[in-house]
């Protein structure tokens, strides 16, 4: 049922009452009033049409909460691409392929692709992405090594922010908190990076802590966030690693050998 712009779903609400098969609202709809309308049972669907022509991948920005591109309603119903196939990904605009990600749609503006070279634009942003990538792991694979191997307080401060943000169970608060865990366990701290990802400003290291002064190693899955060249955020999932004798899979946890 079409709604006119900025009104609630009052049609599909009124017609609830006599109808009882599946509706699909549309009309005027934002993220959030497209979610509360739903729940509120008033329509079983709702449908986008204006953001979706402005936002190619409107689900995941809907699904990660991320900022909208506005339309340009003067390119609505003309005859060229422009308005209809060169609103940029969000992840061009985070990649910095683009101005400003949110400033108006303007046909002036570099916040358009021109179609001519909408492959190359696409393959330079594929390729800025992966060196980013793989930037960030290397920073985190140096920083690890600094801070856990070397033990070099000084020197692993200029990977570490100061408003880190940990989310471990098992560190205390803020860049201070992991320092203070690292010099608390015994020189005999190794620190082995095993399989190692990135998307975006996401590293995923999988690794081994041996030396720690407990009767097994830690398998780490460590997840860090970059920002502004240096890490500013950690999850970690940690295991105590198997060894042979208690491993189900009969297999390693971490490369191809069961650590001593």
């Amino acid at each position: 049922m079409l709604i006119a712009q900025g009104q609630g779903p009052v049609a599909t609400a009124q017609l609830r009452k006599i109808f009882k098969g599946k509706m699909v609202a549309a009309g005027g709809f934002e993220p959030d009033t497209a979610e509360a309308t739903v729940e509120k049972g008033d329509a079983d669907l709702v449908a986008f049409g204006r953001h979706f022509l402005a936002n190619p991948d409107l689900p995941k920005r809907i699904k990660l909460g991320l900022p909208l591109n506005d339309y340009d309603r003067k390119t609505f119903y003309t005859f060229d691409f422009h308005g209809y196939t060169d609103y940029p990904f969000y992840d061009q605009q985070r990649d910095g392929l683009l101005a400003d990600p949110f400033c108006p749609q303007l046909h002036d503006s570099p916040f358009y692709f021109d179609s001519s070279r909408h492959a190359g634009a696409a393959q330079a942003s594929a390729n800025a992405n992966s060196r980013c990538e793989s930037k960030n792991k290397a920073l985190v694979l140096e920083a690890f090594d600094t801070l856990f191997n070397k033990r070099d307080y000084a020197a692993a401060e200029r990977f570490w922010s100061s408003d880190y943000i940990q989310h471990s169970a098992h560190i205390a608060p803020g860049r201070e908190g992991l320092f203070n865990l690292i010099k608390s366990i015994p020189p005999t701290l190794k620190y082995e990076p095993g399989a190692i990802v990135a998307e975006g400003n996401f590293v995923n290291v999988h690794g081994r802590f041996s030396g720690i002064g407990l009767p097994v190693n830690w398998i780490a899955a460590d997840i860090l966030r970059i920002k502004d060249g240096i890490l500013f955020e950690h999850w970690d999932v940690i295991q105590d690693e198997a060894s042979r004798e208690s491993s189900k899979s009969g297999l390693p946890m971490f490369g191809d050998k069961f650590g001593g």
